[in-house]
């Protein structure tokens, strides 16, 4: 079952495998069947992954990577799992969920083994040809799976194609009125030109279903500002200059992408007025990042993650389309 990696998919594996390292000792559910998985395939062990995220340095940009722990992605990682699950959670029983540019997040597992929900999954072919092993694999322990589809946010047809699979649900089951477009982690890799097809693709879908009086909703918590402040958890004088200038060096394509402002962006698309979901202190107190021991001689820890997630830049937003 497990192929032999080529490179090409060796460097698709491991940043999952980091970020499912996060997730498992955060205790999300799923993620410990997650990075079981992904560690008998990469032949990472659970030692190396922790000394990865403790020394970024090793392995990464030493001058970014210093400025910044762990905790910082830990926590984000964390609060936005909570987040996202609540208001998709808040959603009524008409509704369909359509998760875009999806990896191997447990966020689908999580809600058809315990929801009575319809969510369908979408990535790149090579992921979904990834998600499909690790699908094998659990049905091999009797969990439920979400619904996999191909789907490239930047090519129309691939809309269409999941236009039609929505169109079968609507049969099924005529109640059916909305569906909620979810992405996390989505806009900050594609350029200007990119964003502004893939919100024309939104347009265009939004067009199609609303011949099923399906309305359509787009949620998302990945502005591109949202990451830009992952580091002042613990590292406040990492300045927002400071991240640009190395992500210039990183990768053109993020810092193409970054806008100082959410309202900026929004100008930019054209989008009408956002709907804001800000981190609740609920979410807040409710944490497991901060009760992790290696985390708990950071002094005031408790009041630097309330400090960081109560910004008022970060939130997740909603538009209807």
């Amino acid at each position: 079952m497990y192929q032999t990696m080529s490179k090409d998919y060796k460097l698709l594996i491991e940043p999952f495998s980091l970020t499912a390292y996060f997730r498992s000792i955060t205790n999300i559910p799923y993620s410990f069947d997650i990075i079981n998985f992904l560690i008998k395939l990469s032949h990472l062990s659970m030692w190396e992954l922790e000394r990865r995220w403790d020394n970024f340095s090793f392995d990464l940009w030493t001058e970014y990577w210093n400025k910044i722990s762990a905790l910082s992605f830990a926590t984000i990682i964390e609060a936005r799992w909570m987040l996202l699950n609540n208001l998709i959670n808040s959603k009524d029983t008409n509704n369909i969920t359509i998760e875009l540019a999806s990896w191997l997040t447990p966020r689908g597992l999580n809600i058809v083994n315990n929801w009575n929900s319809t969510f369908i999954e979408t990535d790149r072919e090579n992921v979904i040809k990834l998600k499909k092993e690790f699908y094998e694999y659990l049905h091999s322990i009797n969990k439920k799976t979400p619904e996999i589809h191909v789907l490239d946010v930047l090519n129309f047809q691939h809309f269409r194609e999941i236009y039609d699979l929505v169109k079968i649900e609507k049969y099924k089951n005529n109640t059916i009125n909305q569906v909620t477009l979810l992405s996390e982690w989505l806009i900050i890799y594609l350029s200007k030109q990119e964003q502004r097809t893939f919100f024309e693709n939104l347009r265009e879908f939004s067009k199609l279903l609303k011949e099923l009086n399906i309305k359509v909703n787009y949620l998302t918590i990945d502005m591109p500002t949202h990451e830009n402040f992952t580091n002042w958890l613990v590292h406040e004088d990492f300045s927002l200059k400071d991240h640009l200038d190395v992500m210039s060096r990183v990768d053109p394509k993020i810092i193409e992408s970054l806008h100082n402002t959410q309202e900026d962006f929004v100008s930019y698309h054209w989008l009408p007025t956002l709907k804001k979901h800000y981190y609740t202190a609920e979410i807040i107190t409710s944490l497991k990042t901060p009760k992790l021991a290696k985390y708990k001689k950071i002094p005031d820890l408790k009041e630097k993650i309330n400090k960081f997630l109560t910004q008022k830049v970060l939130f997740a937003w909603e538009i209807e389309l």
